[in-house]
């Protein structure tokens, strides 16, 4: 191509500067239009293969600064009739190669007067630039279009070219290190600016053909804009192929122990160091994962620490984690010694297990009271000795079953263990399921049974011993299902408890009692039983809300309690205990001597009665001497704290005269009346 003078640059920069002399400013236009396809052309066959360089550069940087000053000027050039195809003809020539200087210079003008960058011309360069050549990762961020942005597919098809570049960089030398870091990171910054992920390019890496220490620790590096689970992916793929190669052996002892710690952390219990649940599903798991073909039972423990709660409220938490450590230790210990797997499932609870040949109940009985007789040791804690007892649920499956099935089935067995008392191991029996699923079937009928007004209150009389006159009642909650006919609140009371519903039947238990006594002609108290899970600080202020709204006098009103609301010597326990008190109304103690309560709770408390469990009466009747020694302490010792004392399930004369030789205040029972309604309640005080 015909060399543009230097003259012509020179007029067309004089016209900028206001030479009047010159030609209008759509002749110099067509000037510059001319100019600069011929100054271009011309540019591009100017590379130098001897010098590796371009001879008309500066040429280029004139007619680019002339452009600037048309453009500041307020003159737009059209360019309607740039030769793109010549471009791209140029910059597809082998032999044609672009420094650092040359393609910003080339790309910026591009950008600025082009107003973008043509696809064709973007692909010319992309094609015609090699990222091995000095400059080219500069540059590479000019060519992020936003098609690449918004596309996937578009992104893809480019990176998988880069890929092909660096793999038959690493191909060709082993001294590659530069090439493949600077293509990397141009990957890098590509999937920054694009926010495309690319952790797909370690399947590729992973064929990547020898390479040396350096090569692997720069791929490395790269590694690091990914975010954890992709890192970790190509963390694991160079660290093979390092091993493989004997190389990077100080990185790869650095990875090896990282790995070691990581899966320390996936299968160790954090708080007691003992293996946790997903150790023991890898060890003891589906029968799907055994290589060999024989017939295997799984036997599983599943252990719980009874009343562990206690002893995080008495001693705090630091005691609590003390003692779960403490069980671990032994319990570890004594799986290593039975040959069974153990871990630590979760808050107080662990399990055991082992595989045979064949059910082996005893063995698994045997394994379950060693661990019962662990738990039970003493424990000691800054020179305190602490104590706890431990229920346990045992199942027996084939291994075939899942995992998750045969510990739900010792969960079921261990359900049954503390609801027959804790401190045993029970087997599971096939009715636990049907049992469950009655329960579910119960849980349903009772969240609608408010609804559906399917409760009702009777209440049963409190008998005066002197005079064998009606004192009070007790108002007892009983539900008739339209299904089922009634149904004992032995059966639907702990289901409430555990399903939630038990705040929501104690409401209604509470203010229909209180509605029904405003109707009686006697103005005789109330009592009414409050869960251990309606005692906290909501209690006080449903108290005032119920008694405002029924109007009845707070005298009236009695609260009977279980000693399990103080099992824990809390002082939160006894301020909502006087709190109650200072309302004005009554606090019963009800089946005193069936729970664990010290009898320093007595002194404590502002009771107002307490209840004898029937269960003692039965006893002192029958001639229990025993029973009866515990009536007349409990005796003695209300009337020192003027408690009046109540005998519950009084049926018989016998049991009559017992209560009255033994001290007893009042009663209450069969003996005197069966439970009755409201109705029935306003006839009998008439």
């Amino acid at each position: 191509m015909e060399k543009v003078s230097d003259k012509v640059i020179a007029r067309a920069a004089r016209a900028l500067r206001g030479d009047p002399s010159l030609p209008n400013s759509h002749d110099l236009q067509a000037v510059l239009v001319r100019c600069w396809t011929r100054a271009l052309g011309h540019f591009c066959r100017s590379y130098d293969t001897k010098t590796g360089a371009f001879a008309e550069r500066l040429y280029l940087n004139d007619i680019v600064k002339l452009c600037d000053d048309l453009a500041k000027a307020g003159l737009q050039a059209d360019l309607g009739d740039f030769d793109q195809a010549r471009l791209r003809i140029a910059l597809s020539d082998p032999s044609m190669r672009l420094d650092r200087t040359n393609t910003i210079d080339l790309i910026a003008f591009l950008e600025t007067h082009l107003g973008s960058m043509p696809d064709g011309i973007r692909s010319a360069l992309l094609d015609g630039i090699p990222p091995d050549c000095p400059g080219w990762s500069s540059c590479f961020s000019l060519f992020v279009t936003e098609e690449m942005k918004s596309s996937p597919k578009v992104f893809q098809i480019f990176v998988t070219e880069r890929l092909a570049t660096i793999e038959a960089l690493a191909e060709a030398s082993a001294q590659t290190t530069d090439r493949i870091e600077t293509s990397l990171g141009d990957l890098a910054r590509t999937s920054t600016e694009t926010g495309h992920d690319i952790r797909w390019i370690v399947d590729r890496l992973k064929q990547l053909p020898s390479l040396d220490d350096t090569d692997l620790t720069e791929i490395a590096a790269f590694f690091g804009i990914f975010d954890a689970d992709g890192a970790a992916a190509a963390r694991k793929a160079i660290m093979v192929k390092a091993r493989e190669l004997g190389v990077l052996k100080d990185r790869v002892v650095e990875y090896e122990a990282a790995e070691r710690e990581l899966t320390r952390i996936a299968f160790v219990d954090h708080l007691t160091g003992a293996p946790n649940r997903s150790h023991f599903y890898r060890e003891l798991g589906d029968r799907s994962r055994r290589t060999d073909n024989a017939a295997f039972v799984r036997h599983l423990a599943f252990l719980d620490i009874d009343g562990f709660h206690q002893i995080n409220n008495a001693w705090g938490h630091d005691a609590g984690d003390h003692v779960l450590s403490e069980i671990a230790r032994r319990l570890q210990d004594l799986a290593l010694a039975s040959e069974a797997i153990f871990c630590r499932y979760g808050g107080d609870e662990f399990l055991l297990g082992f595989e045979a040949q064949e059910v082996e109940t005893e063995r698994l009985q045997n394994l379950a009271e060693a661990a019962r007789k662990a738990v039970s040791a003493p424990i000691s804690y800054l020179a305190q000795t602490l104590r706890v007892t431990a229920s346990v649920g045992l199942s027996a499956d084939d291994a075939d079953v899942v995992i998750e099935r045969s510990i739900k089935s010792a969960d079921l067995a261990l359900y049954r263990a503390k609801e027959s008392g804790r401190d045993r191991a029970v087997l599971f029996e096939q009715r636990f399921h049907e049992d469950v699923e009655e329960r579910r079937a119960l849980e349903v009928a009772l969240r609608t049974a408010i609804e559906n007004e399917e409760l009702r209150l009777r209440y049963a009389p409190v008998v005066d011993l002197a005079t064998e006159n009606i004192v009070g009642f007790e108002a007892l909650v009983r539900w008739h299902n339209p299904d089922r006919g009634w149904i004992s609140p032995v059966t639907f009371v702990p289901v409430a408890e555990e399903c939630g519903l038990i705040r929501l039947i104690g409401d209604w238990v509470l203010r229909t009692a209180c509605a029904d006594a405003t109707q009686w002609l006697r103005p005789i108290p109330v009592a009414v039983n409050i869960s251990p899970l309606q005692w906290d600080e909501s209690l006080i202020g449903n108290l005032q809300s119920v008694l405002a709204e029924t109007r009845l006098s707070p005298e009236r009103l009695e609260l009977e309690v279980t000693e399990s609301i103080f099992l824990i010597d809390t002082a939160e326990c006894f301020a909502l205990a006087k709190q109650i008190d200072a309302l004005g109304i009554g606090l019963v103690l009800d089946d005193f001597g069936t729970g664990f309560s010290s009898l320093s709770c007595l002194g404590r408390t502002p009771f107002k009665s307490i209840k004898i469990d029937q269960s003692f009466i039965r006893s002192a009747v029958g001639g229990d001497a025993g029973s009866s020694a515990i009536i007349h302490g409990t005796v003695t010792m209300a009337r020192a704290l003027e408690i009046e004392i109540t005998a519950e399930g009084i049926e018989t004369e016998a049991d009559l005269l017992l209560a009255k030789e033994l001290g007893c205040t009042r009663a209450q029972g069969f003996y005197f009346a069966k439970p009755m309604d409201a109705e029935a309640v306003r006839q009998a005080i008439s």
